[in-house]
Order: C-alpha cells, then sequence, then structure tokens
C-alpha cells in the first residue's frame, strides 16, 4: 500500500483528521511538466518551432486525457491495485499517443523527434499526467500501452 492510500485511509477512518491530511494529499500529487528539451537536432535551423510544435501536441494529448479522466467512466478507476483499470487507462494513452502526439512527431522527424529520446520524452508526459490525476507514485507499466 503507498503512502497516498494510506493517507486516504486514515481520512476516511478518522473524519476529525479530514482538514489536516486532505491539503497533504492534494500537495502530494505531482504536477507533470513538459518537457524542457526533447533532445531533438538543434544543429538544424528551425529546431525551436519544432520544440514549440511538440509542446504543443503533448499539452493538447494531455489536455485531452485529463478531460477522459474526469467523465465517470475513468474518475473513480483504480489502476494501482485493479489490473483491468489499468488496462482501460492504458488503452486510453496509446490512444492520446498515436492520434495527437506522436503524428506532430512524425511530421518533424528529420529532427529527430521520432527518436528514442524524444518518445521518451513525450510518453513520460502523458504517463506523468496519468500519475498526478490518480495519485500514483512510484513505478507504473503504463508506458508499456505506448
Amino acid at each position: 500500500m503507498t503512502l497516498r492510500s494510506k493517507l486516504i485511509r486514515l481520512a476516511h477512518e478518522n473524519p476529525a483528521l479530514r482538514p489536516d491530511l486532505l491539503p497533504l494529499l492534494k500537495s502530494a500529487a505531482a504536477q507533470p511538466t513538459l518537457p524542457e528539451s526533447w533532445e531533438i537536432y538543434s544543429s538544424i535551423p528551425g529546431h525551436g518551432a519544432v520544440t514549440r510544435a511538440l509542446n504543443a501536441a503533448a499539452k493538447r494529448a494531455g489536455d485531452t486525457l485529463l478531460k477522459t479522466l474526469r467523465t465517470p467512466e475513468y474518475k473513480d478507476l483504480d489502476p494501482e491495485y485493479r489490473k483491468e483499470d489499468l488496462k482501460k487507462i492504458g488503452a486510453l494513452l496509446a490512444s492520446a499517443w498515436s492520434k495527437i502526439l506522436y503524428p506532430v512527431m512524425a511530421k518533424y522527424s528529420d529532427y529527430g523527434a521520432t527518436d528514442s529520446e524524444p518518445r521518451y520524452h513525450g510518453g513520460q508526459y502523458l504517463v506523468d499526467v496519468i500519475k498526478a490525476f490518480y495519485g500514483l507514485g512510484g513505478f507504473t507499466n503504463l508506458g508499456d500501452y505506448i
């Protein structure tokens, strides 16, 4: 059981502690940040515009994920403890990757945007969006769905 899960259980079992525990839970959720560097070929003119395009696509994919995760179908899933929930969220992740982020990366493949490093940075950002939404810490195998 994670520390977050323990805090949630403690807040549930001790309502008097909730005012003190809930701010801890909110602040503990890691907020994802867009990659500072996509590790594309910086020697090619126009690489700054490519970085901006990749960040915009990653942000759009992350926002799309969040919009879907907030729906009743997804918001109460428990990917940490239920394998079928993890698979469902993994399918959502794969869709955001393949329909939103990767097409932009492919457009800029001459800049190395489809190399392993940019794929890692983009995929990790989307995984971090999901982890922050569900308050997951540590390792998940969500990246396997990309």
